[in-house]
């Protein structure tokens, strides 16, 4: 189990820096000194922690739970800044809100890549108790500041396509979403099959889908008749 957790943790911080690669060179300076400020303050949080600490939360059903939560999250970040990127690059015409939300989502790291980082910051205090807990999490810090963009810009110069990394954070993020499903814990998946079948939940489920698609179908022919009345104009 704590090698699937490493895994998705590794895929984290690779997807981080591939998301980072879209922006230009000052802003990833800037995403990247945020991170590592984080990084930095929360030493006193990680001299708080443990390896077996760690071990027994890994061990735990409802915290992996948990986790799963965050990485369904981040995979949906993921995979609507992979479609708003691509709509984009296609010449397509995004509305307002849905500019704002890829700008938002363009500065938004990666919440596994965060994670990942702070488990590395735990690591290296317990790792060099010669040294103050103040100098190991801002040493870290700085390595943060200056490897993240230079990291960035390699994938930029060895991938110079968008659409490729594009290609490879959606690949990325399907396979965070699939190890965090189907990760176990302690021998039981963390979704449990029913023998019964709750048919109000059911019934609710499909309402939802049929609302849904009613509310873009009349959007859809709302947008195309104004759009015919303006040609005709």
């Amino acid at each position: 189990m704590q090698t699937t957790v490493v895994t998705i943790l590794v895929l984290g911080v690779v997807l981080m820096c591939l998301r980072l690669s879209f922006l230009r060179s000052r802003w990833i300076g800037v995403a990247s000194l945020v991170v590592g400020v984080v990084v930095g303050l929360s030493w006193p949080w990680a001299i708080e922690q443990s390896r077996t600490q760690i071990a027994d939360m890994l061990g735990r059903p409802a915290f992996m739970l948990d986790v799963a939560v965050v990485l369904t999250l981040e995979v949906a970040m993921d995979m609507a800044y992979v479609f708003l990127s691509a709509d984009r690059m296609a010449g397509g015409a995004l509305g307002r809100w849905r500019r704002v939300a890829l700008s938002v989502l363009e500065f938004v790291p990666g919440l596994t890549g965060v994670g990942s980082l702070l488990c590395l910051e735990v690591y290296l205090i317990f790792s060099l108790p010669g040294l103050s807990f103040g100098v190991v999490s801002w040493s870290l810090a700085a390595g943060v500041v200056v490897g993240l963009p230079l990291v960035s810009l390699a994938l930029r110069r060895l991938l110079p396509e968008e659409d490729l990394r594009l290609e490879m954070v959606f690949l990325c993020s399907a396979l965070v979403g699939l190890l965090g499903v189907v990760a176990t814990v302690n021998g039981r998946t963390a979704v449990a099959g029913v023998d019964q079948t709750d048919w109000l939940a059911l019934l609710g489920v499909v309402g939802l889908v049929v609302l849904v698609g009613a509310v873009g179908l009349a959007r859809s022919l709302v947008r195309r008749r104004s759009l015919r009345l303006k040609g005709e104009r």
